[in-house]
């Protein structure tokens, strides 16, 4: 399964495959052994199997940035072009973002824009609110798929006030992205956090379209345990999943 990273952007971080030192573990074990009356050191997690499977599975993406983020104080609104001014006063908004058919307006963060960066000769912005105090946090990254495989994200920030969102990315959102400023993940300052360039914030796992196929009845996110059924490539039902889980309601 072939899949290749290359930066967008000079300040971008390209994934690291991640390895597990087995024979550290295995001479630890033996030196206790050998060393000591009572204390072993057998029952590590280098030892077991499926640790070192799933350690070893993708890649982890790094914060390409130092950065020090708050959490996002946002709402969800309908703003004219021609209302923005009086909005902004009457909610104390700092500023306003258009997604899609709708805005998010966010109260004083300045974080969001400390790191905007050139494209072409125009200023674009790393972060992006995407609503309920998250943020599209643009990776610099051109990410390609062949054919069938999508890419899984998954939390590996070590940072317990930083959530990522877990993510399924298909092979066409890949390449929306890559024709725009390259991959984007979500993520949900849960507090005041410190993020130091190269701190691992994500795990990419590339997948098979063949495996979304089956039906997935457990799932467990940031110890959030909820139901979901997928049952068609690359869609995560939002609405109505317990009820589509326990009735084989088809999506």
């Amino acid at each position: 399964m072939s899949v290749s990273f290359s930066r967008k952007f000079p300040w971008a971080m390209l994934p690291r495959k991640t390895s597990v030192d087995t024979d550290f573990a295995a001479q630890s074990a033996t030196d206790y052994s050998d060393s000591f009356r009572w204390a072993r050191r057998n029952r590590v997690a280098e030892s077991c199997w499926p640790w070192r499977v799933a350690q070893q599975l993708g890649w982890v993406l790094s914060s390409p940035i130092d950065i020090c983020m708050t959490p996002i104080d946002d709402f969800e609104l309908h703003c004219p072009e021609e209302d923005v001014s009086r909005v902004m006063k009457l909610s104390g908004a700092s500023e306003i973002w258009k997604r899609d058919d709708t805005c998010i307006a966010v109260r004083g963060c300045p974080w969001l824009r400390m790191f905007d960066f050139k494209v072409n000769d125009c200023w674009d912005s790393m972060f992006v609110p995407n609503g309920q105090g998250t943020v599209e946090w643009r990776q610099g990254l051109q990410v390609d798929v062949p054919t069938g495989v999508c890419l899984l994200i998954l939390p590996a920030s070590q940072n317990a006030d930083l959530s990522v969102p877990a993510g399924l990315l298909t092979k066409k959102l890949l390449d929306g992205f890559n024709e725009g400023v390259g991959l984007s993940i979500a993520v949900h300052p849960n507090a005041k956090c410190h993020i130091k360039r190269g701190d691992p914030i994500a795990w990419l796992v590339p997948i098979n379209e063949e495996v979304l196929q089956l039906k997935l009845y457990w799932f467990s996110v940031n110890w959030n345990f909820v139901w979901f059924e997928l049952v068609r490539v690359g869609r995560l039902p939002v609405e109505g999943i317990a009820a589509s889980c326990r009735e084989g309601i088809s999506l």
